[in-house]
């Protein structure tokens, strides 16, 4: 007879045993003890399988950081440059354009001395050498685009002169008024330096004079005097003012010399008899011709 309790104990085994095949094992580590690549790494379902190997993977590494360029033969490093803020200049400010002279009107003063030649003017005058200044205004224009400029003026002239001959017996004098009107051609050498021609002629007034302890008198002439000068005129060039290259008024000084000639001066001094009751008539003293050596030195503002 078999015992009832042998089957039930052999089921009893059979079902642990198929109960251990599904269950976890009770002697794995903890998560925190697994490797990360182990646990992430896939296993096998098959019971008793051994699990994948992951694929190796590299290490990351730093970025590498800017090369600086060293100098040329050393090994020290070089620090990267420092940013630095640079202020620009500010931009010139504008000027005109610069235009070519077309016109020039001179506004001058002039001074400077007639040599003349003939002696008996020394009857009139100490010295044979009279001052005579003058004042006027000139102007001359360019002639197509070339350096010539041609023009002409107008000039007020003065001179005077006196002697006391014969150890003070006699007092003797003469002076000048003459209205002069000119033509000049100039030719522009380099911007500032002028060569200049000049042609000039017109009325001069004189009175002449011849006084004595007894009686005082006088000759009034009309007479024509005429010149012919060449010189230098030195100014300042557009260029060296402001706005520069366009400016509109200069300054310089003229400087001319040449021969100068005039009428004869009769002298035939009428006697103040105004208190006579007898008529009285002068003589004549002769005549006076003034000519020779002229220069003459002169300022002038120009406008352009």
């Amino acid at each position: 007879m078999v015992h009832p309790m042998i089957p039930m104990i052999q089921m009893t085994h059979a079902i642990t045993l198929g109960l251990s095949l599904f269950a976890a094992p009770t002697d794995a580590p903890p998560p925190s003890a697994v490797p990360e690549a182990a646990a992430t790494a896939p296993t096998s379902k098959l019971p008793g399988a051994a699990p994948l190997e992951p694929a190796p993977v590299a290490p990351a590494e730093p970025a590498p950081e800017p090369a600086v360029a060293t100098p040329f033969g050393t090994t020290e490093s070089v620090a990267p440059p420092i940013e630095t803020f640079h202020w620009e200049k500010a931009s010139p400010r504008w000027s005109p354009p610069s235009r070519p002279i077309r016109w020039r009107l001179d506004p001058f003063l002039e001074l400077g001395t007639l040599t003349i030649v003939d002696r008996g003017y020394r009857a009139l005058d100490d010295g044979r050498n009279p001052l005579q200044l003058g004042i006027g205004l000139r102007v001359d224009g360019r002639v197509g685009r070339g350096p010539l400029f041609l023009g002409g003026g107008l000039q007020y002239g003065h001179q005077a002169g006196a002697a006391d001959p014969y150890d003070g017996a006699l007092s003797t004098g003469v002076r000048a008024h003459a209205a002069i009107a000119s033509v000049r051609a100039s030719v522009v050498l380099v911007e500032g330096i002028d060569v200049v021609a000049a042609l000039e002629g017109g009325p001069q007034f004189v009175r002449a004079r011849v006084d004595s302890n007894d009686r005082d008198t006088t000759s009034h002439r009309v007479l024509g005097t005429f010149a012919a000068k060449a010189g230098v005129s030195v100014y300042l060039p557009k260029a060296w003012l402001r706005p520069r290259g366009a400016a509109r008024v200069t300054g310089g000084v003229n400087v001319m010399m040449g021969y100068g000639a005039g009428t004869k001066l009769r002298l035939r001094p009428r006697p103040d008899v105004a208190d006579d009751a007898i008529s009285t008539q002068g003589t004549s003293l002769g005549d006076v011709r003034m000519h020779g050596f002229v220069w003459s030195m002169g300022l002038f503002v120009r406008f352009m």
